[in-house]
């Protein structure tokens, strides 16, 4: 008697189960770009056309280029340090120019801008050697943002050090 019990109490829970599975099945999918309840469904993605054949293909026609790695945000202490260190170097004062830069790498030494604008003022100074040091630094920090890569590499170029 109680195994006929457990085994119609399964067979319910498991009618059950399939019946919920089955009208959830039977759900219609938002159209692309429509909004259901505060989200947007995203549309699918096309594949672009070949070309047909026998025709030339359009001028800088090819495959397209991957869209742009993201900058990474550096800390906002940070950057408004270097943006100060920047109007106190050209203010004429690189001592405290270089004050601020070593704050700044306090508040946000994985920022390359910080050893960028260091290895500038010890390259003003006749500094090379800490330049060379400062800008292969910044390199090794810059590898998601390209503006700074280039700015490192030219500063250890003028440093006297190729990357």
């Amino acid at each position: 008697m109680a195994e006929t019990r457990a085994r119609r109490w399964l067979t319910i829970r498991l009618a059950a189960g399939l019946a919920v599975l089955l009208v959830s099945g039977c759900a219609s999918w938002p159209q692309a770009g429509t909004v259901q309840a505060g989200k947007v469904a995203r549309p699918v993605p096309t594949v672009p056309e070949s070309p047909e054949q026998g025709s030339e293909p359009e001028a800088g026609a090819g495959p397209e280029a991957p869209p742009p790695a993201e900058v990474p945000a550096y800390h906002p202490a940070g950057t408004a340090l270097v943006t100060q260190a920047r109007r106190e170097a050209a203010g004429g004062d690189p001592e405290r120019a270089g004050a601020t830069l070593e704050r700044a790498l306090r508040v946000d030494a994985g920022n390359p801008w910080i050893w960028i604008e260091l290895a500038r003022l010890r390259l003003a100074a006749g500094q090379q050697s800490a330049a060379q040091g400062m800008a292969r630094k910044a390199l090794s920090l810059a590898a998601r943002d390209p503006e700074a890569h280039t700015a490192a590499a030219a500063l250890l170029g003028a440093a006297g050090a190729g990357p």
